[in-house]
């Protein structure tokens, strides 16, 4: 049993955003078996200061810090900058935790996140190779009226989906867990507390990160201070305003790696295609800004076609070290992906990650192909 848990949330200056992360937080059914570590960084632009000390002022008064088992505030005289922020609250936290859960100020956790992490510890104590806890998902993003009814009815048909999880070994950093002895690891390994170098160094080294097939954490990705509807989520999860998280959630600890990243490419699969996914919609990948035209003139042409596209600006032949790379291969929300991409080695090397994500790769955009593709997912 794992004794000592932490969570170390990272601010500066959104009292707005960090209110509602601590509101959020402070409603986990088992918040009081966590010490609560709040990490203040100071702002780097004067326009923030009177922000920050907004901040402070809710931080020194509020009742919300009573829900944890232990509560410490730490305020930093200069600006560290988030990298250097995330570290030091990493390696403060494990001074006398054995366990600890890293959150930034944009990030809302579901009522049954800590018990998530809970369930998984002792399985994830075990490992020695590298390992961490991810609370995000990909599964479950928004694409429609239609696509929210069908995510819902098959959460309904299959209330399992809520106590399932999975392996990658691309971790997300949206509420993250470390178990000491697998963060000393990757601090061995010359972490600089940077998100995409995290990714990096999971891969290189057969790293593998734990999640729930149905997000337990919503990253809302802005710079500003929100409204209270928080707009401009980026990631944008359906809202499971019927479904209900649970404080009795049980989890199948047996399954092997193996198993958990297979479970997690068969969930994926169920739930990208037909049931929970716009199908009418594909993701154009390319390496030329010229295409781009391209692209828009195929838009416009095809209205009823929702079209994401994205442009690979990488250093050439430098695929495997480009962290932004493989984060955006490993975000795919659609069933048809395009590769309009002119560099063979960088073709090579998309369709290679694209191998187990469950999806209908094409290499034109024909759209007599596309319709044809589409009418076989339905």
């Amino acid at each position: 049993m794992v004794e000592n848990k932490s969570i170390a949330l990272i601010c500066c200056h959104r009292s707005i955003l960090t209110h509602e992360v601590l509101l959020r937080l402070s409603k986990c059914f088992n918040a009081k078996e966590f010490n609560l570590n709040i990490y203040v960084d100071f702002p780097k632009n004067e326009d923030f200061l009177n922000d920050h000390e907004e901040l402070l002022a809710f931080l020194s008064s509020t009742e919300l810090v009573d829900k944890f088992k232990s509560f410490k505030l730490v305020l930093h005289k200069k600006n560290m900058g988030v990298w250097n922020a995330k570290l030091y609250a990493l390696l403060d936290s494990f001074r006398d935790a054995d366990t600890v859960l890293i959150i930034e100020d944009d990030v809302f956790l579901e009522a049954d996140a800590l018990i998530f992490i809970e369930k998984l510890l002792p399985w994830v104590a075990r490992r020695d190779e590298l390992t961490s806890i991810s609370l995000y998902s990909i599964n479950l993003l928004h694409g429609g009226k239609k696509v929210e009814r069908n995510a819902l009815d098959i959460l309904d048909k299959n209330p399992s989906l809520l106590g399932e999880w999975g392996c990658r070994t691309w971790p997300f950093p949206w509420g993250i867990c470390f178990y000491r002895k697998h963060f000393q690891a990757l601090m061995r390994l010359g972490w600089n507390g940077n998100d995409q170098s995290m990714g990096m160094l999971f891969k290189k080294h057969n790293g593998l990160d734990i999640f729930p097939i149905i997000s337990r954490s919503h990253h809302i990705a802005s710079t500003n201070q929100l409204c209270s509807k928080f707009e401009g989520n980026q990631t944008e999860h359906l809202e499971f305003s019927s479904v209900l998280f649970s404080e009795d959630l049980h989890f199948n600890i047996g399954l092997s790696a193996e198993q958990a990243i297979n479970l997690a490419d068969e969930r994926y699969l169920d739930l990208r295609y037909p049931d929970n996914l716009a199908v009418n919609c594909i993701k154009i990948f390319y390496d030329h800004p010229d295409l781009s035209e391209v692209i828009n003139k195929f838009k416009a042409d095809n209205i009823s076609l929702e079209v994401i596209s994205n442009f690979l600006d990488v250093p050439f032949n430098d695929f495997k070290n480009n962290g932004s790379l493989y984060e955006v291969i490993e975000r795919v929300e659609t069933s048809i992906i395009v590769l309009l991409i002119q560099n063979g080695d960088l073709m090579s090397f998309v369709e290679n990650c694209l191998k187990n994500k469950g999806v209908l790769v094409l290499k034109d955009l024909n759209i007599d192909v596309i319709k044809d593709a589409i009418l076989n997912l339905r």
